[in-house]
């Protein structure tokens, strides 16, 4: 009996860790909590790489982390002029990466959206930005507008 009940946990134990493994869009959404320091660690790395391809003037990059939808519905040329503006303020702010700094990374429910918090350092003072919008589709993280 006791062999019996061992078998049945391990085997239990066995298909949660496979759904884990296979179909971690599965288990999020039964509890998305397991899953929020990963989604928060890889926000601020898109955050940050969104950041060098603005201080790199790569609008190509830029894209690349934008949300598909967004892209699709108005165009990668009018995107790109977006943030070339954008791009722009950095450059004549003469912003560097080491002048930007993630504040905190901000989950929406189910872990589908984000809102990103930066603050950018002005004359050696740390002055609180306007949050990103992020968005997770089929898996990855984009910015949003």
């Amino acid at each position: 009996m006791k062999k019996g009940i061992v078998w049945l946990l391990l085997g239990v134990m066995l298909a949660i860790g496979g759904i884990v493994l296979f179909k971690p869009n599965l288990t999020e959404d039964w509890v998305p909590g397991l899953w929020a320091n990963h989604h928060k660690k890889i926000l601020r790395e898109r955050s940050m790489e969104l950041l060098r391809c603005l201080c790199r003037d790569d609008m190509d990059g830029c894209i690349r982390l934008t949300d598909p939808a967004f892209v699709r519905q108005n165009g990668a040329e009018q995107v790109k002029i977006r943030f070339k503006l954008m791009s722009v303020v950095v450059t004549l702010g003469r912003i560097q990466e080491s002048d930007v700094r993630v504040e905190q990374v901000i989950l929406g429910p189910g872990n589908k959206t984000a809102e990103v918090p930066t603050s950018i350092r002005i004359k050696d003072e740390w002055k609180v930005q306007k949050p990103s919008k992020w968005v997770r589709s089929d898996g990855q993280w984009y910015v949003s507008f």
